[in-house]
């Protein structure tokens, strides 16, 4: 009997153990992976987790790469022709690549059966490889 209770304690202590550890995002979890590293996760689950996070670093990096882009053309406004003409077709050109990408990574994901593991997979690794191509067109931008 004793045994009995003192097993049912253990594992009581280590469910209430359990949920006082503090939640860790899936963002947290992958936030030094890539997109071939969530490949060599073994199980699907995971490996969608991974990409969704590879995905959401890659777009923040996108779009902090744009804010660092446009805040270097201004501080260079003087050296422009026509700096605002460049500003608004730079910011139209941002919204373009922004519809380009969803569209073009959802035409990638129905390449699977929809609202799956490989469909959101696919839409993630093709979105994070397209803002990290951006990411690079901005950080090395160079028609001054």
């Amino acid at each position: 009997m004793i045994k009995i209770v003192s097993l049912a304690l253990l594992l009581w202590s280590g469910v209430v153990s359990s949920k006082e550890t503090p939640e860790v995002s899936d963002e947290e979890i992958y936030k030094n992976s890539t997109v071939q590293s969530c490949y060599g996760i073994t199980m699907e689950d995971s490996v969608a987790s991974c990409m969704r996070a590879v995905a959401l670093r890659s777009e923040r990096e996108y779009n902090n790469a744009y804010k660092n882009f446009s805040e270097r053309n201004a501080a260079r406004k003087d050296g422009f022709n026509n700096y605002e003409d460049f500003s608004q077709a730079a910011e139209e050109a941002k919204k373009y690549w922004d519809k380009y990408v969803e569209q073009h990574c959802l035409a990638s994901a129905y390449m699977m059966k929809s609202d799956t593991d490989a469909f959101h997979i696919a839409e993630d690794d093709c979105k994070a490889v397209l803002y990290a191509e951006r990411v690079n067109f901005y950080k090395n931008y160079h028609y001054y």
